[in-house]
């Protein structure tokens, strides 16, 4: 169960000081002057800034060693007995006096990864006892003295190993009765490397892990202001923005390492090969990768740097790659290298035909250009050139799913918003003078003004949410699928000196760094606000992030959830007869096996995550049962993808069906496109209550 809950949550507490860039030799910082600008720069544009006093103090600390230690396995009691005269000043060192905290915090940061590196070296290299009765509780307490931490290395790694094991175990395919006695050498090297490597990264070099205790201190700053404000170092800006671009992309994703060793997908590029193929997102563990010619290569075990230098090293322009995706199941991909520009148009549309022809968009981010976005921006454009290509199909309604979609741009969610309505208020905003300002539509018209339906789940955050809420407060359609995640903010990146804000990552090494700050409150123009609970679909799916507990407010520091007064031009359309939509939908979801299915491992699911903050059995036969019981039901989570009734075909325009004659690779990528769509339980359902909302409709008139 913590497998499938980690690839969850390890976005949310980050040890961002290990897995710092650390090429070469760092140079030393001025710390003092970046704390000094860093409260200043969240002092002037945060949304609801807070006072630098005792009870902040309290709470960075705290924030501040979970983040360094999130396992309790680098500091032990002593090592907080000496931070602990300091819990109550960092409002000092914040404030410009020096206490020395950092000095402190260093050497014991250092004298805690040293020793670790010899406990993890003799526990590793020494004989485990994997017959011994034991359990390891990854909530307890710091360790009262040396002993006691060298065990609680023991079953640390221990706990490590043997769920690497089931991780091994989950991908294989056929199950041999020796599979403990072949994979467990792997399975130790693996866990060496994946806790080795950091540390030995960190203690390289005196300022790197200065540096990075510099670093963790001011995102844990950032942080304890909110969970969506942090603090960039020169080098992580370029990152970010890179991220955000459409161009100088191949494969067009970048990667990470999560908390236990795993390569994931930490950014997709708008429009690019990975962003296309529909089949991979944010957070998924890239298992193995595959070039043309070559035998597979594993990744167990590997670092980023290990990834990295495998595909730099090959010229390639194919991959294969296997990934275990946000939902537990593992896919095979093949992406083709392509060179991104901005004229390209990255959204996908198909038509889907049944007893309705419907259009469909797939927007899996509010895209725009970097520091340009009021002029003109990208992705609301994008999807208006294809609608107006899916009207000429004679499409009779249109979905757009915004599942997975964890935001972008505020701009471009408003200016889509104004595709579908005519005109009026769409959103409300307030910044730290609590002035209310209204978002209105852009422009008059529309450019749809058919039955609409949007499809969300507990990963559509922020700008999703901003359309998903105009929509369904106009009445203007349908909201499908699952709670929304709850971020209703707004951020801005500024440089915490020297820079205007929207500085582009040419300019990053101009200043100290950038800190991300929450900027805006953002409500829907019934003066309601989504943070926290999110927005409530008008017809509700079954949806694993509803059982994840991962919404906005489950973060530590989330801002509290208020409501402003209503925007009185706000003018809905005729209410929409969602109850016999709801009905409906129920009555065939009761009757769909793979739908019950489904709810059936939610319920199991619900029950795991009750029983994952007991103290974890040590016993491979334990592990062994738990990863065959997730197994079983991973393979039902697979039919949400493989449903056998097929309600419509799918089709591309016909301006998309010529290029494909003289692309293989892209009608590769089409056809498992079709095949998504076409099994897909969560779009079949969608379809079929646009279809009875079509019919409802059509019988009123």
């Amino acid at each position: 169960m913590r497998r499938l809950i980690s690839q969850f949550f390890y976005l949310v507490v980050l040890m961002s000081c290990i897995y710092v860039s650390c090429p070469g030799q760092q140079k030393p910082r001025n710390v003092r002057q970046e704390i000094t600008w860093l409260r200043n720069s969240l002092a002037q544009h945060h949304v609801a800034p807070k006072t630098i006093n005792d009870a902040f103090s309290n709470d960075l600390f705290n924030k501040l060693l979970e983040d360094l230690d999130p396992d309790m396995v680098y500091f032990s009691q002593a090592d907080i007995t000496s931070l602990e005269p300091f819990r109550n000043l960092l409002d000092d060192e914040i404030n410009g006096k020096s206490t020395g905290f950092l000095d402190r915090l260093n050497e014991r940061y250092k004298s805690g990864l040293q020793r670790t590196e010899k406990l993890i070296k003799n526990i590793l290299e020494s004989p485990i006892d994997w017959e011994k009765k034991e359990t390891y509780d990854a909530d307890s307490q710091w360790a009262l003295n040396e002993q006691v931490l060298a065990e609680r290395h023991r079953q640390w790694l221990k706990y490590q190993i043997l769920d690497r094991l089931a991780d091994l175990m989950e991908r294989d395919s056929v199950l041999k009765a020796d599979f403990f006695k072949r994979n467990i050498s792997d399975a130790i090297a693996h866990v060496h490397r994946a806790s080795i490597s950091p540390i030995n990264r960190m203690l390289k070099d005196g300022n790197i892990l200065e540096n990075a205790m510099a670093t963790a201190f001011m995102e844990a700053m950032a942080g304890v202001f909110d969970p969506h404000s942090t603090f960039f170092s020169t080098h992580d800006f370029k990152d970010f923005v890179g991220s955000l671009s459409t161009e100088d992309y191949y494969f067009g994703f970048t990667l990470d390492e999560d908390g236990k060793g795993n390569i994931v997908i930490s950014a997709l590029a708008p429009g690019g090969a990975a962003w296309k193929s529909g089949a991979l997102h944010v957070s998924d563990v890239l298992l193995s990768m595959k070039f043309p010619g070559e035998e597979p290569v594993n990744l167990a075990g590997m670092n980023i740097e290990d990834v990295s230098d495998i595909m730099d090293g090959n010229d390639s322009g194919i991959i294969e790659m296997t990934i275990r995706g946000v939902d537990g199941n593992e896919k095979n991909i093949t992406l083709r290298k392509e060179k991104m520009v901005n004229e390209q148009n990255v959204v996908q549309s198909f038509v889907l035909h049944g007893d309705i022809k419907t259009g469909y968009i797939y927007l899996p981010d509010f895209y725009t250009r970097w520091g340009d976005e009021n002029e003109g921006g990208r992705c609301a454009n994008d999807v208006a050139r294809e609608i107006i290509k899916l009207k000429s199909e004679g499409i009779e309604g249109l979905i757009l799913d915004l599942r997975f979609n964890g935001g972008g741009s505020l701009y471009e969610a408003r200016a889509m918003a104004g595709i579908f309505i005519d005109e009026g208020p769409l959103a409300i905003v307030t910044t730290r003078d609590q002035k209310a300002v209204t978002l209105k539509d852009i422009n008059r018209g529309t450019v749809y003004d058919g039955p609409l339906v949007i499809m969300v789940n507990g990963n559509s955050a922020s700008a999703s949410e901003v359309l998903a809420a105009s929509i369904q407060d106009y009445n203007r359609g349908l909201i499908v699928g699952g709670q929304t995640h709850g971020k209703a903010t707004g951020q801005n990146v500024f440089p915490i000196e020297g820079l205007a804000a929207g500085a582009s990552a040419k300019d990053a090494e101009k200043t100290a760094g950038y800190v991300k700050v929450t900027t805006q409150k953002l409500y829907r123009v019934t003066g309601k606000s989504a943070q926290g609970s999110g927005v409530t679909p008008d017809v509700v799916l079954p949806d694993i992030f509803m059982t994840l507990n991962t919404h906005e407010d489950q973060y530590p520091f989330a801002l509290p959830k208020d409501s402003i007064a209503k925007n009185t031009y706000y003018k809905p359309l005729k209410p929409i007869d969602r109850k016999e939509l709801q009905l409906r939908s129920r009555e065939r979801i009761a009757k769909n096996s793979t739908f019950q299915e489904l709810q059936k491992t939610l319920t199991w699911l619900e029950e795991e995550m009750r029983k994952d903050s007991e103290p974890q059995h040590l016993v491979w036969e334990e592990f062994f049962r738990e990863a065959m019981m997730e197994k079983s039901r991973e393979s039902v989570m697979d039919l949400s993808d493989e449903s056998p009734e097929k309600i419509y075909e799918v089709s591309n325009g016909g301006a998309k069906e010529q290029r494909l004659t003289v692309d293989e690779y892209a009608r590769d990528l089409n056809e498992r496109w079709r095949k998504m769509l076409t099994s897909d339980i969560y779009l079949q359902e969608t379809y079929q209550i646009l279809r009875d909302h079509i019919n409802t409709t059509k019988k009123l008139k």
